[in-house]
């Protein structure tokens, strides 16, 4: 499993066509929603499946739907860092990450790299004090894609200019 799988709690067979896909993402957040609101142990369950969620639209082309799920997911990490400081710093570094990509994704360069400087913070702190989820290719991978998203965000603006 990669930096880009954690947190979802399943990982899908190659066969399985992108629809199906999809619509087992989709029962798998209600499902996760109405543990979660049963029991807020279930959050990271909901953030990881939110998540994959976010992943599987943006990869099918519906980028506004993908954003919703991404930010959700975001909020959900943010808040169970601070019930619980530390345990969750990596999964808000992925889902930060994933928000930037989705927020891109719709046409906004510079509003992404916001969520590509918070990715980067966040796995660098981890890298830096050799905390738990702490990963030096996460952390690279985040950086190139900081890097790529001041780019597009430099295009974008001298072509408003």
């Amino acid at each position: 499993m990669n930096h880009e799988d954690r947190g979802t709690g399943e990982e899908t067979g190659a066969e399985e066509s992108s629809a199906e896909a999809l619509a087992r993402a989709e029962r798998d957040v209600r499902e996760r929603r109405g543990e979660a609101e049963r029991d807020a142990a279930g959050l990271p369950a909901l953030a990881g499946a939110l998540h994959r969620l976010s992943g599987l639209r943006a990869a099918a082309g519906h980028r506004t739907g993908s954003l919703a799920p991404a930010k959700e997911a975001a909020g959900i990490y943010a808040e169970l860092g601070v019930m619980r400081p530390g345990n969750y710093q990596a999964e808000l570094a992925l889902a930060m990450g994933a928000l930037g990509d989705r927020v891109a994704d719709t046409g906004d360069p510079a509003a992404a790299l916001p969520f590509a400087q918070q990715a980067v913070r966040l796995q660098r702190e981890l890298v830096e004090e050799e905390q738990p989820g702490a990963s030096v290719p996460a952390l690279a991978a985040y950086l190139l894609t900081h890097a790529a998203r001041l780019a597009d965000a430099g295009r974008a603006a001298r072509r408003t200019s």
